[in-house]
This record gives structure tokens, sequence and C-alpha cells, in this order.
């Protein structure tokens, strides 16, 4: 009996312990489940294909589905282990990452980044216009984009749009037609890729085909030419003959400069006398003084002058006396350090902070101040004609570019009337107008820029300009050797204006592109001070051809006379 009762006793209380145990684990956190591991990419993946993105990875056991980031932001869910959309629409490098969520809703860890780089094609550039007023037409010709498939036109009337597209191809010209006369138009080029991604709009043209000249019409102000004379220049020296070489022809005053490198010649500005000045340094100069030569010049009066020695990396002031350039003052450049200049001495490629210094062209902005604008360094130094190289300039502004540009070899520098300076680049192949009031400033403003060409033959632009004269204060004559050209342009804006000459030594008013002269590398063009006489230098001849101006609706001359111009008797024997 008693044994009995234990027993119930004994199974009574295991009931009860069973019960209070299940309850303890009832209360008591259950341990949480083991977070699933992160998917791991398959090799090569993530890809772009066309313009998608394709992304797969390695199923995670007991993952019920998928999320996808880009650039840290969910973009997608999906239960099968791969995905498929549009690839971004912008450039740079673009962060995939996927996680794996079990049924209770964990998610992972994410996985290793999968990049996917997005190169967007550049808009055309190098655009130029050619002209054609008797079929009111436009050619349009750029650059090949990298990469690009097919190319869209586009044209407004107005320079804020709205663009029109005109046309969709294959080729990198494109001609427009039946356009009205006197009205602007204005034409973009987009490239598209291979997957259909266009790029931007390049830079906006402006187009204008002026009225056909006839006899009821007013006729524009045009430089035209008739060959009158060939003159050769033949400095005298003992005991020889030698063609003057010219390198550099300054227009300055009451005379005419040109240099050889060696020495300065001083020319009367009627073509018909030539004196010559050797460089001259005092015998007890400092070592940094000795072999000079001189690249590009200008003179602050008559009888003084600024020049730099490119290879030397100097810059030198002299005075033409007693039949030599005597140098007076010399200051080897050099360039900024940290500290003197941060934001200049960042600017400058890495590359390019370091080595010599080669000056290329020169202006003196005042009788004390000079530009001195670095070929390979990119750099304008500002020289004080006592203390040397007093600041440093980077670039310069254009009025409608946020970017600023940089000094791409300016071989020569023309002030003009109002106090502004017209730079000419060989290697930018343009013509920059600086705002004379931005000397001060630490970035100098452009008003405009022009010229840019790839391939001998463009009309309006340069390829290898080499010398230019202002005529009338309106207008700059540029010669450009390479393209077989001398061309006109307006002062104020930088327009195209015309070429001069053609086989008669009249410009074809109907067919700006004729611009074939008797010169077959003309360069250095001058305006004599009458007015009524071009001279344009031939450098592989060493000799100048002059010719007559014409007025406008003048009658042209059938006979001339040819003259050699040589140096008076008084330079025979000159130093």
């Amino acid at each position: 009996m008693i044994r009995i009762k234990m027993n119930e006793i004994i199974k009574t209380f295991g009931v009860l312990l069973a019960v209070a145990i299940l309850a303890i684990g009832l209360v008591l956190p259950q341990p949480a489940s083991a977070a699933l591991p992160a998917p791991k990419w398959l090799p090569g993946q993530p890809l772009l294909a066309g313009s998608q993105v394709i992304a797969m990875w390695l199923p995670v056991p007991g993952a019920v589905k998928y999320v996808l980031y880009l650039n840290g932001e969910k973009i997608a869910e999906s239960p099968a282990n791969q995905y498929m959309g549009f690839a971004p629409d912008t450039a740079g490098d673009h962060i995939y990452e996927v996680t794996s969520v079990d049924a209770a809703g964990a998610e992972s860890q994410k996985s290793t980044a999968g990049i996917i780089k997005i190169i967007m094609i550049e808009p055309p550039k190098g655009i130029f216009t050619r002209l054609d007023t008797d079929t009111k037409s436009v050619l349009l010709r750029w650059d090949r984009s990298q990469g690009a498939a097919i190319y869209n036109v586009y044209r407004s009337t107005s320079p804020e749009g709205p663009f029109e597209m005109v046309n969709s191809q294959v080729e990198f010209t494109y001609k427009d037609r039946n356009l009205e006369l006197g009205k602007f138009y204005y034409y973009a080029v987009s490239a598209k890729d291979t997957i259909g991604k266009e790029s931007n709009k390049s830079a906006v043209i402006e187009v204008m085909l002026e009225e056909i000249i006839t006899a009821k019409s007013v006729k524009p102000p045009v430089l035209r030419i008739l060959p009158t004379a060939l003159a050769e220049f033949y400095a005298k020296w003992p005991g020889s003959e030698a063609r003057l070489k010219v390198d550099v022809l300054i227009e300055r005053f009451d005379l005419l400069f040109s240099t050889d490198g060696g020495s300065i010649h001083v020319l009367e500005k009627d073509m018909q006398h030539i004196d010559s000045y050797p460089i001259s340094v005092p015998e007890d100069s400092p070592k940094e003084w000795r072999g000079l030569s001189i690249n590009n010049f200008d003179m602050i009066s008559d009888d003084e002058g600024v020049a730099n020695d490119m290879f030397g990396g100097r810059v030198f002031f002299f005075t033409l006396a007693s039949g030599v350039a005597r140098v007076e003052q010399v200051h080897v450049l050099r360039k900024p350090t940290q500290d003197e200049k941060p934001q200049v001495f960042k600017d400058i490629p890495k590359s390019r902070r370091v080595g010599r210094v080669e000056p290329m062209g020169i202006v003196a902005v005042d009788p004390d101040t000079v530009w001195a604008f670095g070929f390979k360094s990119q750099l304008l130094f500002v020289v004080d004609r006592q203390e040397g190289v007093i600041d440093w300039k980077i670039g310069y502004q254009v009025a409608d570019k946020d970017k600023n540009q940089s000094w791409v070899n300016v071989i020569q520098v023309i002030p003009t009337s109002d106090g502004d300076f017209l730079l000419f680049t060989s290697l930018g192949r343009k013509v920059v107008r600086i705002d004379g009031a931005s000397a001060d400033q630490e970035v100098l403003k452009a008003k405009w820029e022009t010229g840019t060409a790839s391939y001998s033959g463009y009309i309006g632009k340069f390829l290898g300009m080499n010398g230019a004269t202002i005529y009338d204060d309106k207008k700059f004559i540029v010669g450009d050797p390479a393209m077989k050209t001398v061309q006109v342009f307006d002062v104020e804006t930088g327009k195209y204006l015309y070429s001069i000459g053609d086989k008669t030594g009249q410009p074809d008013l109907k067919n700006s592109d004729i611009a074939v002269l008797e010169v077959t590398f003309p360069a250095y063009p001058y305006i004599f001070p009458d007015g009524e006489r071009l001279a344009i230098y031939q450098p592989f001849e060493k000799s100048w051809y002059v010719f007559t101006i014409l007025d406008e609706g003048g009658v042209m001359q059938k006979q001339f006379t040819e003259e050699a111009l040589k140096p008076d008797e008084g330079t025979e024997g000159a130093p």
C-alpha cells in the first residue's frame, strides 16, 4: 500500500517537473538560427552586354530570394540567382552587390563588389562649315568621335534651341540645303555608340548665308590684291651677299623689326632699307648672359626691345645702339613652387612641374613688364625688367566656356588699339583675344577664340599659322604656309571674313575657299604704311612678294612692273 502511493507520488512529480521545464523553455529566449552566407559571383559577373547588365551568382542553400544593390541602393529582388536590367546612364565605376534572404526574412551580408564601368561617348569636335551662297547650302564636317557608330545632326534658328534632328548618319560630313539667305542657323552634332548611347551635343555652330553681291547691293570692304613686285632683300656682309631670313616680323612705331636668330634687322616701313644689329653682351657680364639667341621678340620703343632665348630658357632686354643689339638685362625663367603659387602649381601637369622652361611668344605689356609664354610648361611668365619672374598664370577663361584653357605654343602676340592682345598659337591652331583689363587677374579673360583645323583645305581655320598683322584696326590677316592661305578675320568678333587672292590676284566672292596665291607658302603678311600694298614673305625663297591693294570696285591693272627692292648703298659692309 505504502509502495503504491510512493510510485504515484514519483509519477506525479515527474509530470510536474516536465511541465515546469516546458514552461521555462517557453519563457527563455530561443537561440537565433545561423545567418545565410553572402552569395558569390560567378566568374566574369556582373558583365555589361550592350545596354544591359547581366549578373549571376552561385545559389545559396536555404535562400528563398536574393536582393540586388546598385551603388548602395536596393534595385531588385529575385527568387532566382540571376538578374538582367538596363545599364546605368552615367559615366564611371558602378558597384553591384547581392544578398541572400532565408524563410524567416533574415538577410545575409553583402557580397563582394562587382564593378561595371560605364564610358560615355564624347561629342564630336573640330566642327567647321563651308558656305555656298549659289546653292543656298552649308557643308558641315567634324572630327570622328572614338567609339561612334552614327552621328545625329541638329539644327535650330536660335542659339538656345529648341534643336530639331535633321539627319542621322554614319558619315562625318553633312550638307544642309535650301537655306534662306540672310537668316541665321545654328547647328550641333552628337555621337551614338554601337549600343545606342548618345553623347551630349557638340558646341553650337552659327551659320548665315549672306545675300549675293549684286550691282545694286552694298559691297562689303574686301581686301583685294594684285601682284606688283617681287622684292628680295639682301643683307650685305663684307665679301658676300645673303638673302635675309625672317623668323619673326614685328610691326611697331615707324619701323619694321625682324630677326634671323642672331641679329635684329631694322627695316624702314617702305621696305627699301635694312640695318642689322647683332647681339652684343658686355665682356664682364655673368655666365647666364652668354650664348644668347633670339627666338621671338617685341619692341618697347624704337630702340628698346625684349627677346626670349627658347633653348636657354631666358628673357633678355636689349637696346639698339652703335650697330649692335646691346644686352641690358637677362632673366632665367623658372617655374613656381607649391608655396609660391599653390593653385598654379596644382594645375601644372606633374610631368611638367620640373625641367627646363622653353619660352615662345613674348610681348611687352608696358615698358617694364613682359609676358613670356612657355612651350612645354604651358605657363605664362610675368617678367619684370629689374626683378625677373614675379608671377605665373596657368591659362585663360573664355566667356562662353566653364573650363579654363591652357596656353598651347603661343608664337606671336599683337596688341590691339584698345589695349587687348591677340595670341596666335601654332600647336593649338587658334587665335585668342585676351581682355587687357584682366592682366592683373589670376586667370586672364578671353573675349573669343577662333581657329583649329586638322586637315589642309579648311578655310576659316588654321593648320600651321606663321605671322599675322592687324589691318585698319578692324581686321587681322594670318599667313598659314601649311594651308597655303592668307586669311582675313574680324578683330572684334574673331569671325572669318574671307581669303585673299587667287591666280588673278582677286578673291572669288562666291567661293571663299579659293585662295591660291603666287606665293607658295605665304607667311608674315604686312600692310605698308600707305595702306595700298601688302607684302607676303616666302620662307623657302627668303623673299618678299608685294601686292597692290585695290579699292573695292576699282579697275584691276592689267600690266604691272616687277622691280627688285634692295638695301640702300649705305648698308654696304654692315657689321
